[in-house]
């Protein structure tokens, strides 16, 4: 059970991810055990007062003494049900024990209250569900990995609704689909150009026979929007895939095994990111490491982000191929999807945490980290719309792949916020008798 809800719910370190930090005052020993002295007066002298009340819960709390801060707490909702901050700080207490599903509970209480909307943005990025999301109705099937046009207007994304993977192309509201890449084999991973005139996608159709070892050998293929012809760009005896147009759409950085080396004892695999020209079709290196690279997104500003691997260290860096790269995350082991827009404010990615996959938002800036799912599910390959006003994304959450949207310009309403969270201890409780 605990292990089960640990995945729903953030530290505290997430919840103040949304807004600028306020400084913090460290207080001695000394000065903590005095201020709770003079909080346990207080309350002594005014029983029925339920700030005073906090005031001492909180001293507690800040004690460690959690379990007689929850006395008191349960004093204050005693007098006073619709006492707010009682209900809160005795979900962060609950939290720091790992006790989601009375976290939950609690903080559906609080959105009961008479005044509840005013705590659904607190409530709503404590629980990882900070923005409107939005089932995109595209058909049957399992649909991944989706990506907009540069204007924000389309998306492109693969599904296997026919047998095998299709690139299929529809408006950004999901009307309008149609096949535009369907052929023998498996078509995956479309990347729009900048300018909107390419689709850039791997396939296995020139090798349908598996290889040893279940080694595949993908190619990077081209497909002209305007004219509706397809391209081959690689063409060699190693795996190629994740293609991202640079922002002038002359060039391409993919991931490669380049150093792949199949003899009859192993298969030695390591991810590289190389880039090309369109036009001459000459791989070279991006930069030369020992580390796994994989995942590029390019930036408005010629920079790349990518995820590296080295000694089991999970690294997001971001960065040019003759400059030290900067690390905007260290060993959080980041699964990849990297997408940023236009303007290269913020960076998306899925992560695994407390065995849950959900998509997070990177802001490039000041490098703060906000969770916009929290689900059961496995939320993964998220992208960000260049315009940088929503994220599609796909999840398992109705049994296969499904792709939805997270509406950056859209709080989660109260209504969505009860049903989701509702939602979330329904389905625990009932896997839970299941087990």
């Amino acid at each position: 059970m605990k292990n089960l809800f640990a995945a729903l719910i953030l530290s505290s370190f997430w919840a103040g991810c949304a807004a600028p930090q306020k400084p913090v005052i460290e207080m001695t020993e000394q000065q903590a055990a005095r201020q709770l002295s003079d909080y346990q007066q207080k309350a002594a002298q005014r029983p029925e007062d339920v700030n005073a009340l906090f005031h001492l819960a909180q001293a507690h709390e800040a004690m460690g003494a959690d379990e007689q801060a929850v006395r008191e707490l349960e004093k204050i909702i005693a007098l006073d049900r619709n006492f707010a901050k009682a209900y809160l700080l005795k979900a962060k207490i609950h939290q720091k024990q790992n006790d989601s599903a009375v976290v939950l509970a609690t903080y559906l209480k609080v959105l009961a209250l008479p005044h509840g909307h005013n705590y659904v943005e607190q409530v709503a990025t404590e629980v990882g569900m900070p923005y409107a999301i939005r089932p995109l109705t595209v058909g049957p099937g399992n649909n991944v990995m989706a990506r907009f046009s540069p204007d924000s207007q389309q998306i492109a994304w693969q599904s296997d609704r026919n047998g095998d993977w299709d690139i299929y192309l529809a408006k950004a509201d999901g009307s309008a689909v149609q096949a535009i890449v369907f052929d023998k084999g498996n078509d995956e991973g479309p990347a729009f150009s900048p300018d909107g005139q390419f689709l850039a996608f791997v396939s296995n159709r020139h090798e349908l026979e598996p290889r040893s070892l279940g080694y595949e050998k993908r190619e990077i293929f081209l497909y002209d929007l305007t004219f509706h012809k397809q391209r081959r760009l690689t063409k060699n005896d190693i795996d190629d895939w994740a293609p991202v147009f640079y922002p002038d759409s002359s060039q391409l950085i993919y991931v490669s095994e380049q150093d792949a080396r199949d003899d009859d004892s192993f298969v030695v695999r390591k991810s590289r990111l190389l880039t090309t020209k369109v036009a001459t079709i000459e791989p070279h290196y991006f930069r030369k490491t020992k580390a796994e690279q994989t995942s590029p997104a390019a930036l408005h500003d010629g920079r790349l982000a990518w995820i590296e691997i080295d000694d089991g260290i999970y690294r997001i860096l971001t960065g040019t191929a003759d400059v030290q790269p900067d690390t905007l995350m260290s060993d959080a082991h980041p699964k990849g999807g990297l997408s940023s827009s236009q303007r290269g404010e913020s960076l998306t990615f899925f992560m695994k945490k407390d065995d849950n996959v959900d998509i997070y938002l990177l802001n490039l800036y000041n490098k703060q980290l906000l969770r916009l799912t929290a689900s059961q599910s496995k939320d993964i390959y998220p992208s960000l719309s260049p315009d940088g006003k929503q994220i599609v994304f796909s999840s398992d959450r109705f049994g296969k792949l499904g792709l939805y949207t997270i509406d950056l310009s859209t709080p989660t309403s109260l209504e969505e916020l009860r049903s989701r969270i509702v939602e979330i201890l329904t389905n625990a409780e009932s896997s839970q008798k299941t087990e």
